[in-house]
């Protein structure tokens, strides 16, 4: 229950939780509030419940949010995937979207096993590192309907598909590379 309390009081809750993978060694990671977010669940003290809580640490505050009433230019992780030494965050808004890649903490900032978390300072710091080494793979795209990323022989592959027609690859050995067309009509 102390770590439970103290992975509350340490971080934001983490609310619309919704895209989520494991990496490759078994460590979750989600979104929660449009950001990135590593945890796990806590199952329920009552075993005739089959109940578990969502818990975990914010470990890079990713998402924009854009107070112009007159734009609702936010964007939210919209897809994500582990692959390699990345999490592949696909980012969805209105009209609009991009796709980051955030490296893998070398160590979770939040785990059950883990006893006392980091303090505050320790947070801001880790999420600070995340940020810090933050790509933006690929900008300027006019939304994000599909998202999948890989590595293939250690080489990513990210996958993916606007609201225009077309099926994308980005494989970091320059521009994204239209893949497949769509047939119009």
């Amino acid at each position: 229950m102390k770590t439970l309390l103290a992975a509350v009081l340490l971080t934001a809750s983490a609310t619309h939780a919704g895209d989520a993978c494991f990496s490759a060694d078994g460590r979750f990671f989600f979104s929660g509030g449009g950001d990135l977010w590593e945890g796990g669940f806590v199952p329920e003290d009552s075993p005739e419940m089959r109940l578990a809580t969502l818990v975990g640490a914010r470990i890079a505050p990713i998402a924009l949010h854009n107070t112009d009433s007159a734009n609702g230019g936010n964007m939210f992780i919209g897809g994500l995937s582990a692959a390699g030494k990345y999490l592949y965050a696909g980012m969805r808004g209105r009209h609009m979207g991009c796709i980051l890649r955030v490296p893998i903490p070398d160590k979770p900032l939040y785990s059950e096993e883990a006893g006392d978390l980091p303090g505050p300072k320790a947070h801001l710091e880790a999420m600070r590192a995340s940020l810090e080494k933050t790509e933006l793979l690929v900008a300027d795209m006019d939304g994000l309907m599909a998202f999948a990323a890989c590595e293939v022989d250690g080489k990513p592959r990210v996958f993916y598909r606007g609201e225009g027609p077309g099926l994308w690859l980005w494989d970091a050995t320059g521009a994204p590379k239209e893949i497949a067309k769509e047939p119009r009509e």
